[in-house]
């Protein structure tokens, strides 16, 4: 184990070793450790996307709720919270038989609301605060960080109307995203011209729309915490992967750690920006992970445009690294410490983030989230298997290997991890996504496959994974 690690293992268990704690998010087992680094688990709450699997059998208590939305990325942003404050009565009755002294704290991998869980201690994000934050009509990077030039839109409008818009931002290739809640692209639409823009708006309904020019660069994302006391901890920024669907989004497809995409004053750069950022948001209430994403021109110059008041999927890959480089038998720690609501004293801010800095510069790594919209019935009887798959760019071609998951990836044996979320007997209608997992592949391996497929690349890799032959 490498010393420099050693400290997150420690601040995990130092901040949760006999503590008594609630869990909540998605999934019978949301956030990983708890138990290993000395949690008392008294119970987990699981809120599922709608049509989601039916709760499995657990030994542990297990409340197991059932969202309205089907989408996961709406789920996320937009369900979640309120699928359990409409769940307040069983979530309530849950919690007076594992927690009847009302002790155990709430630890949560997505903004929850406080009221519902009575009084217990908070260390989650509030989902009503989050959703202020979060709002794009609330202007915060605006007012904190550099972005881009906005115009305001109402569709529909005329063609007069457009050709000012483009007028105004100097640009025909342009951006508009919907003000209030979407994630992973769902809210955002890149349009070239007033027809394009005549099939692509009408999706994002008749609320208020904000427009920028398309910048033609690097997508990217950065991470930070802000705890309750102590300095802002910022995570190694990543450069966003991107898929372009037909309806014009650029929807989420994943991230890549490399530590070349990003020189070292950059990093720094950014650091200062999400620390700086942190701290406004401390000022407001806010306490926990967040996310940022920007465009990176190509000037250099950076244009931040999101913000995430939560946990972001660069997270899991980071801590699939450091999981790597601690080896087997060592309680997965950065999820749990992330969640965990500690404080840091300034050295312990500094060894954190000098262990995250280094796992991800001595292992870079991309990760691939599979995803896709089907567009007929579909029932998955049998998802593939978690583990090691060869992977060939050609088709691609996916070939099951062994179950082995946490071992490090040898960059020139084309082999991947693949973590498969989606549960047997999953069933999807027209226009559900499907999300089948995380694929995660070594730099060379990531590049061939956007070589050969381009954007297109996470759709052809599920494809390919459903039809192997490998073990359910």
């Amino acid at each position: 184990m490498s010393p420099s690690l050693e400290v997150l293992v420690d601040l995990a268990r130092g901040a949760l070793q006999g503590a008594p704690v609630l869990s909540v998010g998605i999934g019978p087992m949301p956030i990983a450790g708890l138990r290993a680094l000395g949690a008392d688990v008294r119970g987990t709450i699981s809120v599922v996307p709608a049509g989601g699997p039916p709760a499995p059998r657990s030994d542990a208590p297990l409340l197991w709720i059932e969202g309205a939305e089907r989408d996961v990325f709406a789920h996320v942003v937009d369900g979640f919270a309120p699928a359990i404050e409409r769940a307040a009565g069983e979530v309530e009755r849950f919690l007076a038989r594992v927690d009847p002294r009302r002790e155990a704290a709430v630890l949560a991998y997505l903004p929850v609301p406080r009221r519902v869980f009575g009084g217990r201690p908070f260390r989650a994000q509030d989902s009503d605060l989050s959703r202020a934050l979060e709002d794009k009509s609330a202007g915060l990077l605006g007012a904190a960080l550099p972005q881009l030039r906005y115009a305001a839109l109402r569709w529909p409008c005329d063609r007069a109307r457009w050709s000012a818009i483009e007028a105004e931002l100097n640009a025909t290739c342009l951006v508009v995203q919907a003000l209030g809640l979407t994630g992973g692209g769902a809210g955002t639409r890149i349009v070239r011209s007033y027809e394009e823009a005549c099939v692509r708006l009408p999706a994002l309904g008749d609320g208020p729309l904000r427009v920028a020019r398309f910048v033609d660069g690097v997508a990217g994302n950065v991470m930070g915490l802000v705890p309750p006391s102590g300095p802002i901890v910022t995570l190694p920024a990543s450069v966003q992967l991107v898929a372009d669907d037909a309806g014009g989004s650029p929807v989420y497809a994943g991230n890549r750690l490399v530590p070349a995409d990003f020189s070292e004053a950059e990093r720094g750069a950014i650091a200062k920006e999400v620390r700086d950022f942190g701290e406004g948001l401390r000022a407001r209430g806010f306490v926990g992970p967040f996310g940022l994403d920007f465009l990176r021109d190509a000037d250099g110059g950076r244009h931040y445009h999101d913000l995430n008041p939560r946990m972001n999927g660069a997270a899991g890959l980071v801590a699939e690294l450091v999981g790597e480089a601690l080896g087997a038998g060592v309680a997965p720690p950065l999820p749990a410490l992330l969640l965990s609501g500690r404080s840091y004293d300034a050295a312990e801010a500094t060894a954190v983030q000098a262990a995250l800095d280094a796992v991800v510069s001595a292992r870079p790594r991309w990760r691939v989230f599979l995803a896709w919209t089907v567009d007929e019935p579909m029932s998955l009887a049998r998802p593939p298997a978690s583990g090691r798959w060869r992977v060939e760019p050609e088709g691609p071609r996916v070939t099951w290997r062994d179950a082995e998951l946490g071992v490090p990836l040898d960059p020139d044996a084309g082999l991947a991890h693949l973590r498969t979320s989606a549960p047997p007997g999953l069933r999807l209608r027209p226009g559900d996504r499907l999300v089948l997992g995380e694929l995660s592949v070594p730099p060379a391996l990531g590049e061939a496959l956007w070589r050969v497929h381009g954007a297109a690349a996470p759709a052809r890799l599920l494809r390919a994974l459903l039809t192997a032959e490998a073990p359910a």
